[in-house]
Formats: structure tokens, C-alpha cells, sequence
């Protein structure tokens, strides 16, 4: 494990988050989206959103599958987890996460996955938008305070990935749901 990983060290000091930084085999990373791009892709989480009142720290967590066999597309990465601390500066009611927040961060984390494929050659390589995201709040978002949210790919159809994704307490209720259809874009002839 990286120890200078601001993201892991602030995510080691909390019991519960340091048991699944612990399991093995797993991947530990900042999400890639703190990572402002040269295209000016990734503004509102490597920037805006990117403070100690706002997130304060955002680390991905997946397992790698087996490596496919020689001439085999690579297998996709179906599944993955992201630790995210959340400062009050994100509330919309006080001591609350405001709903659109909770509704970005579902898509964000949803939509991760895509990126961790395209890396492996395991979809094409193309941008993908968002085509729908329904969300169900089901308890309150507190602030500030640290979750465990996780996304899966569920269904492939050409272009069209469905996708779900959950946000949950330190005691694994989950707070909030979001299911959403993520749209590969056609090249440009």
C-alpha cells in the first residue's frame, strides 16, 4: 500500500474505512477525477470540489480480474468502491448533504468505472455521457462525515452500459441510490 497517499492516510484513520484498505487484493488510488485533465475535463471534483470543507479526500478501491488470455479482449471491471469524506461547505440544510451534491456524486462514482475500463482495453475507447440518473434518497446525508459508496456495471448493450450506484454509512445503510444509463458517443465522421 502507498503510504504517501494523502487519500489513504486520511482513510486509515478511520476504523471502519481502514478494514477495507486492509482486504487483499484490492486496488487503492484517488479517484481520477481529482485529477484536472489538460482538456479541462474533471474541473468540478479536481477543483471546486476538492477542498477540505467540500471532499476532503476521494480514494477508489477495486480488484483487478485475472489477466484474459493472449489475443482475448481484456475482461471488464464490473464493480468498484470509493471512500469520499464530505465537509459541511456541501450542505444544503444544515448538517445535510444538498440533494443535487448527492446526485453528482452517484453519477461521478457510477461513471468511474468507465475510465478504469478504457484503461485496460476492456470498451472502446470513447467519451461517454450520462443519458439518465434516477435517484432515490432514501435517508439524509450527513455533513460532514465519511461513505462508502459503491458502483456496478449491470447490463451492455452496444453502446449503452447499464449502471448502478449506492451511497452508504459507516454502518453500511445505504443513504442514498442512483440507476443510470451511461451512453458510449458515436465518432464523428
Amino acid at each position: 500500500m502507498k503510504s504517501e497517499n494523502v487519500d489513504v492516510k486520511h482513510f486509515q484513520a478511520i476504523p471502519w474505512c481502514r478494514a477495507l484498505l486492509e482486504e487483499p487484493n484490492i486496488v487503492r488510488e484517488t479517484a481520477s477525477s481529482r485529477y484536472l485533465k489538460p482538456s479541462g475535463e474533471d474541473i468540478l471534483f479536481a477543483t471546486v470540489l476538492n477542498t477540505p470543507d467540500t471532499i476532503k479526500a476521494f480514494l477508489a478501491l477495486y480488484r483487478l480480474p485475472p489477466p484474459s488470455p493472449p489475443g482475448s479482449p481484456a475482461t471488464r471491471i464490473d464493480e468498484a468502491r470509493f471512500l469520499i469524506t464530505l465537509g459541511y461547505n456541501v450542505a444544503g440544510y444544515p448538517h445535510v448533504c444538498h440533494g443535487g451534491i448527492v446526485m453528482t456524486i452517484l453519477d461521478e462514482v457510477i461513471g468511474l468505472l468507465l475510465p478504469l475500463n478504457k484503461e485496460r482495453n476492456a470498451i472502446p475507447e470513447t467519451s461517454y455521457m450520462t443519458g439518465y440518473l434516477n435517484t432515490s434518497f432514501l435517508k439524509p446525508v450527513s455533513v460532514p462525515g465519511t461513505y462508502l459508496c459503491r458502483s456496478t456495471i449491470d447490463k451492455v448493450e452496444g453502446r449503452k452500459y447499464w449502471m448502478t450506484g449506492t451511497i452508504e454509512d459507516s454502518t453500511g445503510a445505504v443513504v442514498a441510490r442512483g440507476e443510470a444509463l451511461y451512453i458510449g458517443l458515436k465518432e464523428k465522421l
